[in-house]
């Protein structure tokens, strides 16, 4: 299999789990009512060029390399750093057709309970920048097209 075939399936692969709704990662232990949890999402609803990025830390634990990418994590209010594997298509004419990723480390201060967080990208000049917005509480966030809204 060619190069461009590999990425084209890691792609559809991707896509098929963001659009099934991808998977959430608990960074906490034991039992908490979700009334007590805040969520932030890795998948960037605005962005057509950072659809497939997730989470690979959660205050200095992975969320795991085998299994399912996780798009979203929900931790206990406070501040909280996040290792963000950000996956973008490269539009600049020298890399049409591929993608590139960057782990960028993102702290989220004093994250509130029943609110969710979501990551916003920018790509310029072949760099990602990445800015957490603050949906408020209860707000409705739906990563992919088939995945069911957030609820608390």
């Amino acid at each position: 299999m060619g190069r461009s075939a590999k990425a084209a399936a890691l792609l559809l692969t991707c896509s098929s789990v963001a659009l099934a709704g991808g998977f959430e990662y608990k960074a906490y232990d034991g039992k908490h009512p979700l009334a007590d949890t805040s969520l932030l999402a890795s998948v960037d609803d605005r962005s057509v060029d950072c659809q497939q990025s997730k989470i690979v830390k959660v205050d200095g634990k992975s969320t795991g390399i085998l299994g399912p990418a996780r798009f979203s994590a929900r931790v206990l209010p406070g501040t909280h750093t996040f290792v963000i594997r950000a996956i973008c298509v490269a539009r600049e004419p020298v890399f049409v057709g591929n993608y590139w990723t960057v782990d960028i480390d993102v702290e989220v201060k004093d994250m509130l309970p029943l609110h969710v967080y979501v990551t916003r990208y920018s790509t310029e000049g072949g760099r990602i920048a990445i800015q957490i917005d603050d949906l408020g509480e209860r707000a409705e966030y739906r990563a992919g097209i088939l995945m069911k809204p957030t609820a608390f």
